[in-house]
């Protein structure tokens, strides 16, 4: 197995420890906290996502691997210069955000508490986000997964077992799960810059750098923050807390193949990149072929698995989840499809055209949310996110057969024949599981085929990922 694909594999199995370890709380967590807390917890991690947007312009990922590309000779100064960007842009919207929270009090929803230590979370985090990155990108996986899977573990063990302790009082959670980031935080700090005897400055070129990739792309980046909050975001507006706890636990479910997919996505990311720069197409061809069938096939298991994953995770309470985890979780796979055409359109730069299609497929899910979710109520909003995530990998479709034309590159990157099969597939299991869910026998003979099914191309896709 080549470095790269070995890499990816590794970062893949940690990102499942990682983010297995926060599935697993979700049951303490839905029987600890009322649903209302609930609410409020997956509110104030939708306004994580948010702010973190707006106080790191997203650096540390395409901006971050272009750049370490382009400027391979200079590397430590470059995540730097970066690194020091994104904690000076993360206290001046802080400091904006609280100067304006004093003039319109209750912006978000949250305590100011709570928001003191959502900056300070975002503000330590970033030097976690670029050290994993860096080691992705080199391709080093051993200290990066032990850092990765540690922290998350010290998250949700401490947090819960206090919880448990305390009782109901989510703000003493988000207070612990901050101070253990910020502990790592540092660490990764002094590993990226002093670990070593290295004169460090702040390069001005990588200041511009930073600057001129990302701020085209900041729609881009709230575009998608529309994609993945908004819904929640309406929902909490039209439906209350309640719904949005339900909708969430839904969304939580969806997260085993959310995390499974971007772990791929970040682990591939770098190596596309360098692929592209040394013209290996056949490699990018050969190495992400049987990638879109095994994410399909982990598709299909988690919509199947939907009614036990449920109950597990939420109780009787939440069994309005149920119907809503297909189209959430289908909408993951085709957020993984547009992930491997934007990755061709973020290596050549094509930053304007891809925050024009992002805008489009933003207003039009805000526009079709706020249609159907008075209409229907806040089911129809996994339904609105589904044809809009539909939308976005079309329309990077579209973009990525451009830039083959463009950069006059004439083998196919991946195996379009495959990738439409499986949105098919996937298409027909959304509405025939929605008879099928109370039919148990029916389902898991589905189960049983859908593993037989990977089982007999294991080999396919071992010496995909070999190659």
């Amino acid at each position: 197995m080549s470095v790269g694909m070995k890499a990816a594999l590794w970062y893949t199995v940690a990102n499942f420890i990682q983010k297995g370890f926060v599935f697993l709380s979700t049951p303490i967590l839905t029987r600890i906290l009322n649903v209302n807390d609930y609410g409020t917890l997956m509110l104030y991690q939708s306004w994580f996502v948010l702010f973190a947007i707006f106080a790191t312009l997203n650096l540390s990922q395409a901006a971050y691997n272009k750049g370490l590309v382009e400027f391979e000779n200079d590397k430590d100064n470059f995540t730097f210069s970066l690194l020091f960007l994104s904690k000076i842009i993360t206290i001046i919207v802080a400091f904006l955000y609280f100067t304006f929270n004093i003039l319109v009090k209750d912006s978000t929803g949250l305590t100011p508490s709570f928001m003191i230590f959502l900056f300070s979370d975002i503000l330590f985090n970033i030097s976690i986000e670029f050290y994993l990155a860096r080691q992705r990108f080199e391709f080093k996986y051993r200290k990066a997964i032990l850092i990765s899977t540690s922290s998350s573990f010290f998250i949700v063990a401490i947090s819960t077992t206090i919880l448990l302790a305390i009782k109901n009082d989510l703000f003493i959670k988000i207070v612990l799960d901050a101070i253990i980031r910020i502990i790592f935080g540092l660490y990764c700090f002094y590993l990226l810059f002093f670990s070593g005897r290295r004169q460090l400055k702040i390069e001005k070129k990588y200041i511009k750098y930073g600057f001129s990739y990302s701020l085209p792309l900041m729609p881009h980046f709230l575009s998608h923050y529309i994609l993945n909050q908004s819904d929640r975001l309406m929902i909490n507006m039209f439906d209350g807390r309640e719904k949005l706890a339900i909708y969430s636990l839904a969304y939580s479910v969806s997260m085993i193949m959310f995390l499974f997919t971007s772990a791929i996505n970040q682990s591939i990311m770098p190596y596309t990149f360098q692929a592209l720069k040394k013209k290996d197409y056949c490699g990018i061809h050969g190495s992400t072929k049987w990638l879109f069938v095994v994410v399909g096939g982990i598709t299909a298991l988690s919509i199947l698995f939907a009614p036990e994953l449920i109950v597990i995770l939420g109780g009787n309470k939440y069994k309005e989840s149920i119907w809503l985890v297909p189209p959430i979780a289908i909408s993951v796979y085709f957020l993984f499809v547009y992930s491997m055409f934007s990755n061709i359109s973020f290596y050549y730069k094509m930053n304007k055209l891809i925050s024009l299609v992002s805008i489009g497929v933003a207003l039009s899910n805000i526009i079709l949310n706020y249609i159907f979710i008075n209409i229907f109520g806040y089911q129809a909003a996994a339904y609105t996110t589904l044809l809009c995530y539909i939308l976005l990998a079309f329309s990077h479709f579209f973009l990525y057969r451009f830039l083959l034309k463009k950069e006059e590159i004439h083998e196919e990157l991946y195996n379009m024949k495959m990738i439409l099969i499986i949105s098919l597939i996937l298409l027909i299991i959304l509405f025939l599981i929605l008879v099928i869910y109370n039919l148990a026998i029916i389902r898991y003979a589905i189960i049983a085929i859908v593993l037989f099914l990977l089982f007999t191309k294991r080999n396919k896709i071992i010496t995909s990922l070999k190659s």
